[in-house]
């Protein structure tokens, strides 16, 4: 019995109270002054009883009790639109559906002098359903090979040939207070909100493009039948409808960019992969189950699908046409402004 309270309490336990403490420093004293040594000391009690009571049942006990307690408080803290949020993040987006048309209430529309020099525009915007012809995914990476953002784009049928198709964008992800910027370990301990935001491509695109240095966005046209891609379209508006009613918390885990929304989807849905969780390498995984272009090697198909030099400081015409011409997947994309198109 010691030896299996042992590998309890060394597997189980004290990871447990690792993470309590990261609770304590954030949730509970909101990183101030004594948060840290706060922290410290309940995960170093923890360590303490297990030596001084030795991995007994008792020590289990005791920790469990304690445990307890911090559970009971956790539970009663609620996720809220009432905060004060970061101004580009301030209005919720809904939709309204009526037979065939759509239309998004509060659709983003930012200019980005810098990331902190904001000026948030919303409207609403209308789409016929009948007109929706494709979805594309950017992949926004930092640098990292474990983690990565993506978002969806839908495009729908130009009113005229020559026209640009009306496009839209969603995009889930931290709802941030004013002043505040991402944290990866900030988000796993009810910090933050979760919010879809829907917005104008550029305005998604500029923001990481113009202002995130370290950023790198690969843009590719996703192959999906036309059911499953009214399907996906259903799901994002499900999904900020349901934000917009029942605000929810945001956890680098468990309910991030990619997996909050897989968690979602309806019809078709994709083997579940550790690249979901850990979506650095989430392109490659889409790739690999055929919802990619096929017509060249992954590495090179992702060398090809970078679009930073060519949508840097892009005027608004015939943006989205620009920075998809002649890249894999995107065959029927012209520019009109090109003279060789």
């Amino acid at each position: 019995m010691t030896i299996l309270s042992a590998l309890i309490y060394v597997l189980i336990i004290l990871p447990l109270n690792a993470w309590i403490a990261g609770a304590i420093y954030f949730a509970a004293l909101n990183a101030g002054p004594l948060a840290r040594p706060a922290g410290i000391a309940w995960f170093v009690a923890f360590v303490l009883v297990g030596l001084l009571i030795h991995p007994t049942p008792l020590a289990l006990l005791v920790a469990l009790s304690l445990d307890a307690v911090f559970f009971a408080w956790w539970i009663t803290l609620k996720p809220t639109h009432d905060r004060d949020w970061r101004p580009e993040l301030a209005r919720m987006p809904t939709a309204e559906l009526e037979g065939d048309a759509v239309t998004i209430r509060n659709a983003r529309f930012a200019r980005y002098q810098s990331l902190e020099d904001i000026t948030p525009h919303f409207e609403d915007r209308s789409y016929s359903l009948a007109k929706l012809r494709a979805m594309d995914i950017a992949v926004g990476n930092w640098g990292s090979i474990f983690m990565s953002h993506p978002f969806a784009i839908f495009e729908f049928e130009p009113d005229t040939p020559d026209a640009e198709p009306p496009r839209i964008g969603f995009s889930l992800e931290v709802r941030s207070l004013r002043g505040q910027g991402f944290d990866i370990f900030r988000a796993l301990f009810k910090q933050n909100e979760l919010i879809c935001v829907a917005a104008d491509e550029r305005d998604l695109l500029r923001r990481r493009i113009d202002h995130e240095k370290s950023t790198q966005i690969y843009l590719y046209r996703l192959n999906l039948r036309p059911e499953t891609l009214r399907v996906r379209f259903h799901e994002y508006l499900d999904t900020i409808n349901d934000l917009a009613e029942t605000p929810r918390w945001y956890n680098g885990i468990t309910t991030n960019c990619t997996t909050g929304v897989y968690r979602r989807y309806k019809a078709n849905k994709p083997p579940f992969n550790w690249r979901v969780v850990i979506n650095g390498q989430l392109d490659a995984y889409l790739y690999k189950l055929g919802i990619l272009d096929q017509s060249l090697p992954f590495p090179e198909l992702k060398q090809a699908c970078h679009i930073n030099a060519a949508a840097k400081g892009l005027p608004d015409q015939n943006y989205g046409n620009t920075i998809r011409q002649g890249r894999p997947g995107f065959d029927q994309i012209t520019n009109p402004n090109d003279p060789n198109a």
